[in-house]
């Protein structure tokens, strides 16, 4: 347990090739930088039951202080477990179980361990990136510790403060997607509880912020801010300090180690890691203030350095953003500005088809929320004005005697003609099959489309806007597949997608079966076809169908396999049983560019 050679103390004997509660077998230990040695041995293994290799840490719970450490590692770890965000690597597992030790070297008996299964990230840690690429450009360090602060939004709405964030923990995984590891866990041993520097220490949640601002100094200076947070710089060179500050030196501004961050950006850190000496309080001491300080601070200097125009914004990866933002004082909102001078669209070439309509708003940057235009206002003529000429009065014609006498019988006949003629001819309207295609079809089309729980009649298109659909990325996948995406295949707009993140190879990099959309009906309903709109031919699909929806792929039987074309994917269930979710599961992806992906515009079912 990162003892020194020849310890009298009793640790437990790990060999690779050993299994943790009959399915986690060891790999190889991973290495530990000497600042972070401890308690603690982190393991690569692999989970013999869902094929994928997972983090092992370990630690021994021999003897009061082991055990009470053990009880404080297994309880993080139970926390963590419950908290979900592609950013933040997920807790499998957590457990204690008896191993074989050893003193000295030599056979001990046995004692009890507590081991934390969690996701294993294939990517290089922040210390090795700022090493080998040097500091970043203001935009992408603050987009990627936007996408942590996001994480740590939903982390602490749970009330779980990660407390042990450097650049160690933080990784960037193959693909370039930022991972947070060891939530919680970590700082619960003891030998990594974080020393205080002042009475005016921020809270755990408060420091959280504090770290990753330390983050987003490493990024922009490749160099680590000792002065102002106590976690370890893992290797990364420590930022000059002055010596009229407290006990660890006065805080050195990013802009005095590296010429050309924007002032704005300089102030929000100085915020963040120096409360005290801040010159725009108040501090930052949530997540969300700094995300909201970040945006409203910091990318309109950017914008303008490299002359864009309009408010820029840091937006992280699709379905990494809570929703909304409870924590942090209110944003006020910005100056009314005059409206710029419309663009010039950009010239389309001769014969282009013309762009749908929320392409076209799309392209000349109109929002979504505001693509329907309101109805002009009804403008009612004004009257003409009044005049002092008084009018004539209207002459008053006379009616001969013999046509009074007459008028009513004629009334009484034109009547009765008029309600004959209407008769007939609804008579002849409902006695009469239309018997065209386009008859037809408007017969058994829905006005409303069935709600989920409702069955449709037979050749009937289900109307799926109203009806729930999911991602579905079972494991060994992060259970995320684009979710704020998922609407796009299902709500009658073709302009609208949902896409696959991208991969490395057809199969998905041999790292899982697939992925896809769950469609739950409400109740069983045997249908006679799917067809699927995708975006790239090439793409190999599979139309499943079960009574119970599960995390397992298995748990669906298969009904139809396709692969798509030029035109739509028609996948056949003619003689399939009902079911009531339908997973459209995507087996086999084409390459798209330098990598692997494909999307759904739009999905129909057809009811037998």
């Amino acid at each position: 347990m990162a003892l020194p050679a020849g310890s009298r103390a009793l640790r437990p004997l790990l060999l690779a090739d050993d299994v943790l509660a009959y399915r986690y077998r060891l790999v190889r230990p991973v290495d530990v930088p000497p600042e972070r040695s401890g308690p603690a041995v982190v393991w690569l293994a692999t989970d013999e039951v869902l094929a994928r290799p997972v983090a092992v840490k370990l630690i021994s719970a021999a003897g009061r202080r082991g055990a009470a450490a053990s009880d404080s590692f297994l309880a993080a770890a139970a926390r963590a477990g419950t908290v979900a965000h592609p950013v933040l690597a997920r807790v499998y597992d957590a457990a204690l179980e008896e191993r074989p030790a050893e003193r000295a070297g030599q056979p001990a008996g046995e004692i009890d361990v507590a081991y934390v299964i969690s996701e294993w990230v294939d990517g290089r840690t922040l210390a090795e990136v700022v090493a080998a690429d040097g500091p970043w450009e203001p935009a992408e360090a603050c987009g990627l510790v936007t996408e942590i602060a996001d994480a740590l939004c939903v982390a602490h709405d749970a009330g779980i403060p990660h407390g042990r964030i450097h650049p160690h923990n933080v990784l960037l995984a193959r693909g370039g997607r930022v991972k947070l590891t060891d939530l919680a866990v970590s700082a619960a041993l003891p030998q990594h509880a974080v020393p205080a520097l002042r009475a005016t220490d921020p809270t755990p949640t408060g420091a959280d912020v504090r770290d990753i601002t330390a983050v987003l100094y490493a990024l922009l200076t490749a160099r680590w801010p000792a002065s102002a947070t106590p976690q370890p710089s893992c290797g990364i060179r420590p930022a000059p300090s002055g010596k009229d500050g407290p006990a660890r030196g006065k805080l050195t501004s990013p802009r005095q180690i590296r010429a050309g961050i924007p002032r704005s950006l300089d102030s929000v850190i100085v915020r963040a890691l120096d409360p005290v000496a801040a010159q725009t309080p108040p501090a930052l001491t949530t997540p969300a203030a700094l995300c909201d300080a970040l945006e409203r601070a910091v990318l309109p200097s950017v914008a303008g350095r490299n002359g864009l125009t309009g408010s820029t914004r840091i937006v992280p990866r699709p379905g990494t953003r809570p929703a909304a933002r409870t924590a942090g004082p209110p944003v006020p909102p910005p100056p009314a500005r005059p409206a710029p001078p419309a663009a010039r669209p950009a010239a389309r070439p001769v014969g282009a088809a013309p762009l749908p309509p929320r392409a076209a708003a799309a392209a000349a940057g109109t929002p979504r929320a505001f693509l329907a235009t309101p109805p002009a206002p009804l403008r009612v003529p004004a009257a003409p004005p009044r005049t002092s000429t008084p009018r004539s009065p209207a002459p008053n014609p006379t009616v001969p005697p013999e046509l009074l006498r007459w008028l009513p019988l004629v009334l009484s006949v034109v009547l009765l003609v008029v309600v004959g003629s209407m008769a007939y001819s609804t008579g002849k309207r409902i006695g009469t099959v239309s018997t065209s295609p386009d008859s037809v079809a408007a017969s058994r089309t829905p006005v409303g489309g069935p709600a989920a729980g409702n069955r449709g009649p037979a050749g009937m298109a289900l109307r799926l806007t109203s009806v729930p659909v999911q991602d579905f990325d079972p494991p060994p996948g992060d259970g995320r597949e684009q979710p704020g995406a998922v609407s796009n295949a299902h709500d009658e707009d073709r302009s609208t997608v949902w896409m696959t993140d991208a991969y490395d190879s057809e199969n998905y990099g041999g790292v899982k079966q697939g992925v896809g959309l769950v469609v739950d009906l409400g109740q069983a309903q045997a249908l006679s076809r799917v067809e699927l709109d995708v975006t790239a031919p090439g793409t190999s699909v599979e139309l499943r169908g079960a009574d119970v929806a599960g995390m397992d792929p298995s748990a669906f039987r298969t009904l139809a396999r396709g692969r798509s074309g030029a035109g739509p994917l028609t996948l056949s269930t003619s003689s399939a049983a009902p079911a009531r979710y339908y997973l459209i599961w995507i087996t086999g992806l084409p390459k798209v560019g330098p990598r692997f992906s494909t999307g759904i515009s739009e999905m129909r079912f057809f009811a037998r």
